[in-house]
């Protein structure tokens, strides 16, 4: 049985993160031959400010998606593969026309929020029901899709890590460090309000990895210090020695950095939103409403306790074993043969 996995490295992800980190594990199979399309291989200046490059960008990639379109269909058409498993659907084949066949089975992992759906365009709706199978990352999300879509073809799997990717280099962390890595889908206003608080009242330091386009706001805090284009290793570095990451969220599903944090073993705060629930099981998130008095009540409580640090330290750890890509591709690949009913 054939499968072939549509997908991209965003390049805002680490070599250490992302879903498409999910995609060798999952070639470890005996029993699947799995092949990987990487869509946006080829993509050019990613993120630029510049008004060329940025042209030039979008160019660039309404062509890929174009010639991509045109091989996929090629494919359904002479039914290459099984199943077509689209990773990344939001980006990829929402913006496509897809062919379909009674032969190949489209599945897509979904990755946006619910509100993302709501606001979506008819034939980018259009085009995901053309899915058999939906996989979702939080269980608010599954719920969702099974009423937006109508069916009842969809299921929890969560977002992997994985754990060898990471190591805790310094046992021993910080006392004062806040870490914040992040911009997608934060609520800045709020973070603002929560650095200008303990700038007034507490020693504590605040880093941010929020993006270049996230932290001018940051610049006038005597407690905050910015951390833009920096490695994975330094970045890594970041999260064995804070005391504590910050998670202040609109809205999510599953999250990169809250994963690389459950992974290195963090005490992590993080609003109570979304899918956050499904990877904070055990107690391994101190999990908050959403507004400054309970986040800086939960600030203050664990950064005068080194010993609920670690509580919430080591659920972490815990929890993140459960994560472990060769878990979560196990379950996929199981998802593969009961719809292809080996």
């Amino acid at each position: 049985m054939n499968i072939l996995i549509v997908g991209f490295k965003y390049n805002h992800h680490g070599s250490f993160s992302g879903y498409d980190c999910i995609v060798p594990f999952l070639k470890l199979s005996e029993d699947l031959q799995i092949d990987y399309l990487n869509i946006y291989k080829f993509l050019i200046f990613q993120n630029s400010s510049n008004f060329l490059k940025n042209l030039l960008h979008r160019l660039n990639h309404r062509f890929l998606l174009l010639i991509y379109n045109i091989f996929i269909n090629f494919l359904l058409i002479k039914n290459r593969y099984n199943i077509i498993h689209f990773i990344y659907p939001e980006d990829t084949m929402t913006k496509m026309n897809l062919t379909t066949t009674k032969k190949t089975k489209i599945i897509s992992t979904l990755h946006q929020p619910v509100n993302w759906f709501l606001n979506l365009e008819k034939n980018r709706y259009l085009q995901l029901k053309k899915n058999s199978f939906f996989i979702c990352l939080g269980s608010n999300q599954m719920k969702f899709i099974n009423n937006f879509f109508k069916t009842e073809n969809s299921s929890l799997i969560r977002h992997g890590i994985n754990p060898k990717k990471f190591r805790l280099l310094n046992k021993k962390r910080s006392n004062n460090e806040i870490l914040v890595v992040g911009g997608w889908l934060r609520d800045l206003d709020l973070l603002e309000q929560i650095v200008n608080y303990f700038d007034k009242t507490h020693n504590y330091k605040f880093n941010l990895v929020l993006g270049r386009l996230n932290t001018d706001r940051f610049k006038k805090y005597n407690n905050v210090l910015i951390h833009i284009n920096i490695s994975d290793n330094e970045l890594n570095e970041l999260y064995n020695n804070t005391s504590l990451v910050l998670f202040v969220l609109k809205d999510c599903v599953a999250n990169n950095a809250l994963l690389e944090s459950l992974v290195n073993g963090n005490c992590i705060i993080s609003s109570d939103v979304g899918g956050v629930k499904d990877y904070g099981r055990k107690n391994s998130i101190k999990l908050v409403n959403h507004d400054l008095k309970s986040f800086t009540s939960a600030i203050e409580e664990l950064m005068v306790d080194r010993t609920k640090r670690k509580y919430f330290s080591s659920n972490a750890l815990k929890e993140s074993k459960n994560l472990a890509w060769n878990k979560i591709s196990t379950d996929t690949i199981n998802l593969y043969k009961k719809l292809l009913k080996i």
